[in-house]
C-alpha cells in the first residue's frame, strides 16, 4: 500500500510490516516497522490487509489480534492512535479491511459480518449478514471483501464461497444462484477481490486452491 504521503506499507503473514523506500539503497530498501501487541507484551508479526481514511489520514492495519492505526505528526513522525474505544462492543476478530471511494472504511468480521466505518457521521454501522444463517446453518464468516459502484459487497463466506450483499434489501447472493457463475471453477475458495481504476467496470476475483482469476 502506498499512502498519501508517498510511503510504502508492506504487510507479511510471519514478519510483521515494514516500511519500502524504492530510493533508498539496496541494503535499506525495507524497514521493519515494529508494533507491539500490549496485551501479550509481544510483536505482532501476522498481518492480512491495511487501508488509509481519506478524513484523518490515518493508516490502518489488520493484524490477527485486531486493529492498529497509526498518524502522521507535523514531521512525518509515525504515532499510534487508540481506537479501541470505537469497537469495544465488538469482539474484535477480523480478517480485512478496505476503503471504498467514498473515504469509508469496511471491516471483515469473524461471526459479526461486516462493519462501516463512517468519518462524515462518525459512527460505525454493522451489518450482521443475519440471512447467511437462515440460508447456511451458519455463523456469518467474511474474509475477502470489495465494495463496487451499485454499492453491493463482494465477499468471501468462509465454507461457501464467493458471495454478494445488497445493503438496500439485506439480502445475500452465493455465487451458485448467479447462472454464469455456479459451473465455474474457483469461487468456492476465494483469497481476494479487487477492482482497478484502468478498468472500472471489472472486479478481479482470485481462487486459493484454482489457478484462476
Amino acid at each position: 500500500h502506498r499512502d498519501n504521503r508517498g510511503q510504502h506499507w508492506i504487510c507479511t503473514w510471519d514478519d510483521g510490516v515494514f516500511l519500502f523506500d524504492p530510493d533508498s539503497d539496496p541494503d535499506i530498501l525495507f524497514n521493519p516497522f515494529p508494533i507491539i501487541n500490549k496485551e501479550k507484551k509481544a510483536p505482532e508479526h501476522i498481518f492480512y490487509s491495511m487501508a488509509e481514511d481519506r478524513a484523518n489520514g490515518h493508516v490502518w492495519l489488520m493484524s490477527s489480534s485486531g486493529l492498529y492505526v497509526f498518524k502522521y505528526d507535523e514531521y512525518g513522525r509515525l504515532s499510534e492512535v487508540d481506537v479501541s474505544g470505537m469497537f469495544d462492543t465488538f469482539n474484535n476478530i477480523y480478517s480485512e479491511i478496505m476503503a471504498d471511494r467514498d473515504g469509508n472504511l469496511w471491516i471483515a468480521s469473524f461471526y459479526e459480518g461486516i462493519l462501516s466505518v463512517h468519518f462524515d457521521k462518525p459512527y460505525i454501522e454493522n451489518y450482521t449478514l443475519s440471512s447467511i444463517r437462515k440460508r447456511t446453518g451458519v455463523a456469518p464468516n467474511v474474509t475477502s471483501l470489495y465494495k463496487d459502484e451499485n454499492n453491493e459487497i463482494w465477499f468471501h463466506q468462509n465454507r461457501w464461497g464467493l458471495a454478494f450483499y445488497n445493503m438496500e434489501k439485506d439480502e445475500v447472493r452465493f455465487y451458485q444462484d448467479i447462472p454464469a457463475l455456479k459451473e465455474e471453477r474457483g469461487f468456492d475458495v476465494i483469497n481476494y477481490i479487487s477492482g482497478f481504476r484502468s478498468m472500472p467496470d471489472v472486479v478481479w476475483v482470485a481462487s486459493d486452491i484454482h489457478e484462476c482469476i
